[in-house]
């Protein structure tokens, strides 16, 4: 009895570790560019609570006081929370996101500031550069990521985990990085934090 507990055991491991493997070496597929939007919509529309952009206000509203920030792009607003929080405190602020109906309409024009709050670990990961420089056209002053760097709590319809690119705070801060410099934007600032495995970055354009 005991021996056979242990095969069965023995036999789990491996089974796991090779699922494991497969993972690493077989990455589940990502949908389309143009098919995570359609996900992305359908969430937003059956989780009430999804997408709220209820973290950072008070953060965001110093760091625009401190470089006298007159209007706010939110790039990704989700449900459109910072946007409503910035209005209710006077300033223009407008939100941008494409699996919102409200706020799919890219806006022309720069922004004294555009804030991407939780967004980019959602964006497909052939479409990252063409994103980052397209916050950076959209910048008059500021640019300010917050960028997630695990796995998601949350699943699209579908079952493809909502943080479709899962890397490093040091990757991450590269690319964005290289592509801001591109734009005429310097890394003013950036800091990771390990315990909620986010990095923190701004950059103002000279």
């Amino acid at each position: 009895m005991l021996n056979s507990a242990r095969a069965v055991l023995l036999r789990n491991r491996h089974q796991t570790a090779q699922q494991a493997n497969m993972t690493k070496t077989n990455p589940p597929e990502i949908p389309t560019p143009e098919r995570l939007i359609e996900l992305y919509e359908t969430k937003h529309t059956n989780e009430a609570g999804y997408g709220g952009g209820k973290l950072y206000h008070k953060q965001l509203g110093e760091l625009c006081a401190s470089h006298h920030i007159g209007s706010v792009l939110d790039w990704g607003c989700g449900k459109g929370g910072v946007v409503n929080y910035l209005k209710s405190s006077g300033m223009k602020a407008q939100g941008y996101d494409p699996a919102m109906p409200e706020f799919k309409n890219k806006p022309k024009g720069r922004f004294d500031c555009v804030c991407c709050f939780d967004v980019a670990e959602h964006w497909h990961p052939d479409r990252v550069d063409e994103e980052i420089r397209d916050v950076a056209i959209h910048t008059g002053q500021l640019a300010v990521f917050v960028v997630s760097c695990r796995v998601a709590v949350h699943q699209l319809p579908d079952g493809t985990n909502c943080h479709t690119i899962v890397e490093s705070g040091e990757w991450w801060r590269d690319r964005l990085n290289r592509v801001m410099e591109l734009e005429g934007l310097t890394m003013e600032f950036h800091s990771y934090n390990p315990g909620r495995k986010t990095l923190y970055a701004y950059f103002l354009r000279h």
